[in-house]
Order: structure tokens, then sequence, then C-alpha cells
């Protein structure tokens, strides 16, 4: 009779899941670690469920995106004490809390591990026990680590090969629009004489913050949510016509070495 794991199941099993796993990982899109990945990990390991939170580099904050209906949602988090997960980014380091179930009257050990890409803070997963009232076992943390850091790697290989296709994916991407209406978005501005982002931010309601996400990971730029925030040089402004600065977008905030930033 096969010995069985601390999981319940039996080492040929547990193996033949991890295998399984790290073939999903193999060829996983980005969408895949928020919905396809989470859900064979939780299988495995008999958690009540397991969440992948991503960095934003432009502004720190962590997303991870929930199904809802046929639409995904963000759902953000800073990257600050305030949380489980936050304290994992934060600190690049495994955090553990507990949550308590108000519908259920019982708490839940819940795990963060800082998911690692080229050194940096990529992301977070987010593993919550199945089991009420227990701490997690040293096997199961143990396994978890193993597939964070395999997660960690897909993501490095994905960031490395990804280049925004368009400057309208990350809205797309992140359910801001369809592409339908992006579509559609495109004809009304070349009806009217007008640019796509005029179009978007004024008659499809796309939030500023989120247009200046997407074209900054198309462009391959740094964008700021707050350029009051910026300092900017008063010299380096009167470089430049306000005609120009108008007509390109742009607001020049400092030197780079000996280029413009």
């Amino acid at each position: 009779m096969a010995t069985k794991t601390g999981l319940g199941i039996t080492r040929s099993q547990l193996e033949a899941g991890r295998k399984k796993v790290a073939g999903l990982l193999k060829a996983a899109t980005l969408e895949d670690l928020y919905h396809k990945i989470p859900p064979e990990i939780a299988a495995l390991l008999g958690a009540g469920s397991v969440r992948f939170f991503r960095r934003d580099p432009l502004t720190d904050e962590l997303y991870t995106r929930n199904r809802n209906g046929g639409r995904a949602r963000e759902t953000p988090l800073s990257s600050d004490p305030s949380s489980v997960v936050g304290y994992a980014a934060m600190t690049r380091k495994t955090s553990f809390a507990w949550k308590r179930d108000p519908t259920l009257d019982v708490k839940l050990y819940v795990v963060a591990v800082p998911v690692l890409s080229g050194g940096e803070v990529s992301g977070v997963l987010e593993l919550t026990h199945g089991t009420k009232d227990t701490v997690i076992d040293e096997e199961r943390l143990k396994i978890f680590n193993e597939l964070v850091l395999l997660v960690g790697k897909r993501l490095q290989e994905i960031l490395e090969g990804t280049v925004r296709a368009t400057p309208y994916d990350y809205l797309i991407e992140s359910g801001a629009m369809t592409s339908d209406s992006l579509r559609k978005a495109r004809e009304m501005a070349a009806k009217e004489g007008r640019s796509v982002e005029h179009i978007l931010l004024t008659r499809c309601g796309i939030d500023k913050v989120a247009l200046g996400r997407s074209l900054a990971e198309h462009f391959e730029v740094p964008f700021s949510p707050t350029p009051s925030d910026r300092p900017v040089a008063p010299d380096l402004i009167r470089k430049f016509s306000p005609e120009f600065l108008r007509t390109h977008a742009v607001l020049p905030i400092g030197w780079k070495g000996d280029q413009v930033e």
C-alpha cells in the first residue's frame, strides 16, 4: 500500500501534480498566471484558494485579476504592511497572517510568498489554507515555495518577451474596454479628426491613469500617475516652445546624462 504524504495523497500523486503544474507553466501566458495556474496549485496543496498578484513597476501597487462574468476586473493592493501580500512584497520575505471568515466565523491561515524575476519582486502568490484554525504544515509550505520559484521563472520569460502590440492592449486585458469598443473608438476618432486617446477619455469613460499605464507599457517609458509630484526644471522647460509641448503632449522634467527625460 502506497504511503500517503501530509497532503493526504501518495508520493506518486504528489509528483504527478508537480509535473502537471510545471508542464502548464512552460507555456503559460500572463493571464494563465492569474486564472489557470493558481487553481491547479490550490488543488495540489488542498488549499482554500491561491491568488497571483503582479507588481506594477510604475506605481508599486499589486494587482490580481478576478473573473466577473466574461470580464476580468483588477483588485489592487499597496506594497505596505496593511495586507500580508503587501508586506511580502515590501519585505521580499514569506509572510504569514490569520484571516477571519465572517460568514463562517472561522480563522484561516494565509501565506504570501514574493515572486522574484530577474532578482526583483514582480509579484506575490497568496495561499489561503483549506483547513480552518490550522497553521499550514511544513510540507505544504515547502512545495508551495518550490512552485513559486517556477512561477517566477515563467514570469521572467513572459516579461522578457513581451512588448505590447498596440498602445491599448493593457486596457483590453484589464477589462477596461473590449476589442469591439476600441474598434469603434478608432472609427470615431478617424471620423471626427480627433486622437484615439481623446475619444477614449471623453466618450468611452477610460480613466486617465489607466490610459497612461497602457501607453507607457507599449512605448516602454516611465509613467507618473501624478505628474505634479515630479520636480520640473524651469530652465529646461524654457528650451521648448509651448506649441511644441502641446503638439507632442510631453513634459520634460530633467536631464538624464546628456538626454532629456
